[in-house]
């Protein structure tokens, strides 16, 4: 019997519904939300990097799985409309690992540190047989600019901060065997943009977000669901970027169907309300518009057609 990820999410959420002292908002969301003061809340993610789950050790440095880690949790803390504050860092290391890995993988984090403006305060070193990096990381977040995967309302509309599928192309050229591209760059370097993410924490016509991580349809449908709602997509402005539509056929593969359901973007998927506002106040950011809210459903139009949806999106179990 296969296990699927979101069944067992929800498996382990049941088993602690109940919230503790100072618990906003637990398992369900891109972070779990603390009250930190009387004006800003604390939240916090956790994620992991498998050597063979997540990527091969032989076409990864040092250099790029750090950021690979610290990216992806970035965009997690990002998605909550937070602030970076602190991380956490665990690597479980195979003995063949030498030391000038570990200083490079560090000295990577270091950078990070100073580009997100968090601070590194602890972790754990182990052996393993494989190599695994797991990032624990907190923000800050003003208790008015929360954001959740909850509040998208009928007939508001919805957004990307970046283009999707461009990752999912990056890795199948690395599995092709090409070494360097504009696209095996998107998916090890992880597009997060802080000024970005700022506006759209600040923002009050922002009104639920997540980061795509798992696949653009997988994401939006936990968006939609937490929402109570639908959506309907427009694709011929995602897909049909020329560059893309090349080097997804030289590695046989649909560009539509990277951009649905392809994953590691790390870009912010948001929904907005008062919409002619809030594109007078992000004229300089070139956020995509994506499509509309809805009452329930999901349908998905490219160059004038209806797509018939599968249930593809990344799952760490299949």
């Amino acid at each position: 019997m296969k296990r699927l990820e979101h069944e067992l999410i929800s498996r382990i959420a049941s088993l602690f519904e109940k919230k503790g002292e100072g618990v906003v908002l637990g398992i369900g969301d891109d972070a779990a939300v603390l009250h930190y003061d009387h004006e800003r809340y604390m939240v916090l993610t956790t994620d992991s990097l498998v050597e063979d789950v997540h990527f091969r050790l032989e076409a990864w440095s040092a250099r790029e799985l750090a950021i690979k880690a610290v990216r992806s949790n970035m965009s997690d803390i990002h998605a909550m409309g937070a602030i970076p504050h602190t991380v956490l860092i665990s690597l479980a290391l195979p003995t063949f690992i030498k030391d000038e890995w570990v200083d490079e993988f560090f000295e990577t984090v270091k950078g990070e540190a100073q580009t997100f403006n968090f601070t590194v305060i602890g972790g754990n070193l182990t052996r393993a047989s494989e190599l695994s990096i797991s990032l624990t990381a907190t923000g800050l977040v003003p208790c008015q600019h929360l954001k959740k995967r909850m509040g998208a309302a009928l007939g508001q509309a919805l957004y990307l901060s970046g283009p999707v599928g461009y990752a999912s192309l990056g890795l199948c050229e690395l599995e092709k065997g090409k070494k360097e591209s504009f696209f095996i760059s998107a998916h090890k370097k992880t597009g997060v943009d802080i000024k970005k993410a700022a506006f759209l924490s600040s923002s009050p016509c922002v009104t639920a977000m997540i980061d795509v991580s798992d696949g653009l349809i997988q994401d939006l449908g936990h968006l939609l669901k937490a929402s109570g709602v639908g959506a309907r997509l427009d694709m011929s402005g995602l897909a049909q970027d020329l560059q893309y539509q090349q080097a997804s056929i030289g590695v046989a593969q649909n560009p539509l169907e990277l951009a649905l359901y392809g994953g590691e973007d790390y870009v912010l998927l948001f929904s907005v309300e008062k919409e002619k506002e809030f594109l007078k106040q992000s004229s300089s950011f070139n956020f995509i518009r994506l499509g509309d809210v809805t009452a329930s459903g999901v349908s998905v139009v490219y160059g004038g057609n209806e797509v018939v949806l599968s249930q593809k999106g990344f799952d760490h179990f299949k």
